[in-house]
């Protein structure tokens, strides 16, 4: 499951070269988007790599939960900003965000009872 999470991560994460490649490149294939800002666009850019490095930290059981909430904080207000072209990625934030409340929330669980024990 931890795999597949990651996974998840690294494939949200790469949604969000859209907005970077959209401010920074102009293509056929969003000419409809409507125009992003290059300071937006960097921002979308390192929403990419906070996704991406918050999947490494998941599999390395480095302080994942951290970054993916400050993924998912960005992420969001990404997605508000760009709301018409953007609104559906509020459901993915919030799959991300709440597996890895349920991930974390268990990994924490299983520390207390080792200590107890």
């Amino acid at each position: 499951m931890k795999y597949f999470y990651a996974l998840l991560l690294i494939f949200h994460g790469f949604l969000h070269l859209i907005g970077f490649i959209k401010a920074f490149f102009s293509t056929e294939i969003f000419k409809d988007l409507l125009s992003i800002s290059k300071p937006m666009g960097t921002l979308w850019l390192l929403t990419c790599l906070l996704f991406i490095y918050a999947s490494s930290a998941l599999l390395n059981n480095k302080k994942w939960i951290t970054l993916i909430i400050i993924a998912v904080s960005i992420s969001q207000y990404l997605i508000i900003m760009d709301w018409k072209d953007a609104k559906f990625g509020t459901i993915l934030n919030i799959i991300v965000l709440t597996i890895a409340i349920i991930g974390y929330n268990r990994k924490r669980r299983f520390k207390t009872k080792e200590s107890n024990n």
